[in-house]
């Protein structure tokens, strides 16, 4: 459905998307719903059994970390 977080598994093996900077090569990846950026289940510590409905990547759960903390500045 729509808004949800992906998972693929198709034929692009060589495809490098994920942070750890190695190709696809049929691992599950699950795509960050803030940049779109596609990253290995396993580097995101993610279970194929409990892939959630939205996901962040590190980034930009750091990126807001950071906003968030700004945002609190008088």
């Amino acid at each position: 459905p729509p808004g949800s977080a992906g998972v693929v598994d198709d034929d692009s093996w060589s495809l490098v998307t994920c942070y750890c900077q190695k190709p696809f090569a049929g691992r599950p990846m699950i795509e960050c719903n803030q940049c779109n950026t596609w990253i290995h289940l396993s580097c995101a510590k993610i279970r194929k059994s409990k892939v959630p409905d939205v996901f962040f990547c590190e980034r930009c759960r750091d990126g807001k970390k950071s906003n968030s903390s700004r945002k609190k500045v008088p």
